[in-house]
């Protein structure tokens, strides 16, 4: 196993492990996850990742395979007063193949970002962890990582369905996704509104409407 930053020959395996990761945060909090519609539809979005200053990404590969990768990049404040201008390494995304994981990979990765981020010039990392991830907050704080702010958030509206919505049924035939919209369209007339993505506190947020799904 072998650690490296990452080039553009490395996009396809990042982006089945961006799949993997955007799977789980979807099925746990689909009110902040989009749904991965493939493989590959957010490739533009990594390819942009590898490009970007004050940034780097490194990848695991295991027999030239992509088992995990970690973004991280440098920002410092310039603009607020009362807010201290030491350079800060950000986390962005870390993930580790399912098939790879309890190896120390996550940890190795870590380390080389804190060395990059040491060699930048930063002074402190900082990172996010979902609720939810409780594997992830215990990985954290064997690292020495402590909690230093909580976002908090409270929904204020139902969610909708979004427009482009359809991408979740982008397997089934033609024929079939009209009639599914069309029943959709319909159940939104007769109630307003409908719960296809409820808040991850209820068991229905962690299901997918697909075409075996009827709207009552």
């Amino acid at each position: 196993m072998e650690i490296s930053i990452a080039v553009l020959g490395d996009l396809g395996g990042i982006c089945k492990l961006s799949f993997q990761i955007n799977t789980t945060s979807f099925q746990h909090a689909p009110n902040v996850f989009t749904h991965p519609s493939r493989i590959g539809s957010d490739e533009k979005f990594w390819k942009d990742q590898l490009e970007i200053n004050n940034s780097i990404v490194y990848v695991a590969k295991f027999e030239g395979t992509v088992i995990g990768f970690i973004t991280a990049k440098i920002t410092q404040n310039l603009d607020v007063s009362f807010l201290s201008t030491n350079k800060i390494c950000r986390i962005g995304t870390i993930v580790v193949s399912e098939n790879h994981q309890s190896k120390g990979i996550g940890k190795m990765l870590m380390e080389y970002a804190e060395k990059w981020a040491k060699d930048a010039g930063a002074l402190e990392i900082r990172l996010e962890v979902m609720e939810f991830n409780k594997s992830g907050q215990r990985f954290y704080e064997t690292l020495g990582y402590d909690i230093q702010s909580r976002i908090l958030a409270k929904p204020i509206a139902q969610q909708r369905l979004r427009a482009d919505s359809s991408r979740h049924f982008s397997d089934t035939s033609p024929t079939l996704r009209v009639s599914l919209r069309r029943d959709l369209r319909r159940a939104s007339l007769r109630r307003g509104f409908f719960d296809v993505f409820p808040s991850s506190g209820s068991k229905a947020g962690k299901r997918v409407l697909n075409e075996n799904d009827v709207v009552k």
